[in-house]
């Protein structure tokens, strides 16, 4: 069943939010307003949210201890993934998560829920190719809470 144009506006609404989210999460500096997860949560009354957060530590780029091997996350990124997925259930408890192809993704999906992320080649590349496939998770997602563990492009 196709979505009417109005559909894909708030789509497109809610990836942009999806974009100053992760800005206010990982307190970037720039110029992009801080939104908190108690206004994400009023937003997604009405609205599906895709949520985009970088994975953790890379273990190839640290000097600290790794989970694994030199592919995925140190063991502070495991700690940091398992803490924010917390605070992030206590207002978003139901959710969908996917994460690109990398170790260091689904590593990091895997602490911040706790679950096996949809692992999808996509995720891992920014290219025109991106857009579609976020409004092919909005659309297919059983939960109005989409996670997307993924890099910094």
């Amino acid at each position: 069943m196709m979505k009417p144009r109005s559909s894909y506006s708030k789509t497109a609404f809610i990836l942009l939010f999806s974009v100053f989210l992760v800005a206010a999460v990982t307190k970037a500096k720039s110029s992009l307003p801080d939104i908190t997860l108690e206004q994400a949560k009023e937003i997604n009354a009405d609205n599906t949210v895709i949520f985009l957060f970088r994975h953790g530590e890379r273990c190839d780029r640290s000097d600290m201890p790794c989970y694994s091997d030199k592919s995925g996350i140190t063991i502070t990124g495991t700690e940091k993934a398992q803490q924010e997925g917390i605070k992030f259930a206590t207002i978003f408890s139901e959710y969908d998560i996917y994460s690109s192809n990398a170790v260091r993704t689904i590593q990091t999906a895997k602490f911040f829920s706790g679950k096996e992320p949809v692992v999808m080649d996509s995720l891992s590349d920014c290219n025109n190719d991106l857009y579609k496939t976020l409004e092919s998770i909005a659309r297919e997602s059983h939960k109005r809470n989409i996670v997307i563990m993924t890099h910094n492009h």
